[in-house]
């Protein structure tokens, strides 16, 4: 209002703060309901997804211990079974070496048909390094 005379300043200043109230009034009754109802939503949906993120957390941990249990399960029947059925042996005509390479190579396809080939390649298979006997 670059304008103002001092005779139609009140007339104006009337205009200028009616405008204002019927449009803060228009704002509050017809958009601000939105505006809430929107934000409400959005509070229940972060609530719910971090509610199911904490629950899949707690999830994946119960999980996490199970598979370690069960790993570890499985590892000491594997030490117990190869400590009691090898022995290591000084002499060498204890040694069986058929009967070793022949588990060697089946315990070999086994992996090869359940594992994958490019984990596979470091390992290096040398059974006459070791003086391995097998007990019945």
């Amino acid at each position: 209002m670059p304008q103002l005379d001092r005779i139609i300043i009140f007339t104006q200043l009337f205009w200028l703060f009616f405008i204002f109230l019927v449009s803060y009034m228009v704002l509050t009754h017809f958009f601000f309901p939105l505006f809430l109802k929107s934000i409400k939503s959005r509070k229940l949906i972060v609530e719910a997804n971090l509610k199911e993120s904490q629950i899949t957390h707690e999830t994946s941990l119960r999980n996490q211990i199970v598979f370690t249990q069960i790993i570890n399960e499985g590892l000491s029947t594997l030490k117990h079974f190869y400590s009691s059925k090898f022995l290591l042996k000084n002499t060498a005509h204890d040694l069986n070496l058929s009967f070793v390479d022949s588990m060697i190579i089946d315990s070999t396809l086994s992996v090869l048909l359940h594992c994958d080939q490019i984990a596979l390649e470091s390992i290096q298979i040398n059974s006459r390094s070791y003086k391995l006997y097998y007990n019945n």
